[in-house]
């Protein structure tokens, strides 16, 4: 998939959202269309296979991405700061481009109960920048939110910029 991609007008690969844990699909319904056709929703719940696959497959995945000359972004989901710190030295490690912090509306859930989405926590986004600052990684670090009402989108625009290690939102 990754050749036929590589040969297509796409200015790079994403591939994520990476979790420590391997994650199966969420077992409702993953997309909703409008009657309308004018938009549409997902809950996919970030399957992936999780650390221990992507170890072995991201810098292959990353050395293809190259020798198309397309950049790779690695887009990665943790639950705690340890979560982000061991992801985003994977993506590093790897040969990534970029790792894009994936603090959006991810549609989660855990033994019936959602796991917080953490574009609405800037305490919590705040413990995770600064981990990663601690950390000094050498790979830009890109985040994703979700859609926030304008208040909260300050809020949390302000701790990003305030961090000093995002290179874009």
């Amino acid at each position: 998939d990754l050749d036929v991609l590589a040969t297509s007008k796409a200015g790079g690969y994403v591939i994520g959202s990476i979790s420590v844990k391997a994650r199966l699909p969420n077992t409702e319904g993953g997309f909703w269309k409008s009657k309308d056709g004018s938009y549409a929703l997902n809950s996919f719940g970030m399957p992936n296979m999780g650390l221990p696959y992507f170890k072995k497959h991201l810098p292959l995945i990353a050395r293809m991405a190259h020798a198309h000359h397309q950049p790779l972004i690695a887009n990665i989901v943790g639950f705690s700061n340890t979560e982000f710190l061991r992801l985003v030295q994977l993506a590093e490690e790897s040969g990534a481009d970029l790792v894009e912090l994936n603090f959006g509306c991810p549609n989660v859930w855990e033994s019936g109960k959602q796991e917080k989405i953490l574009s609405y926590h800037a305490d919590l986004i705040e413990k995770i920048l600064s981990a990663l600052r601690m950390q000094k990684p050498h790979i830009p670090i890109g985040v994703k939110l979700a859609p926030l009402p304008p208040h909260t989108l300050r809020d949390i625009v302000q701790v990003i910029v305030e961090s000093d290690i995002v290179s874009f939102v």
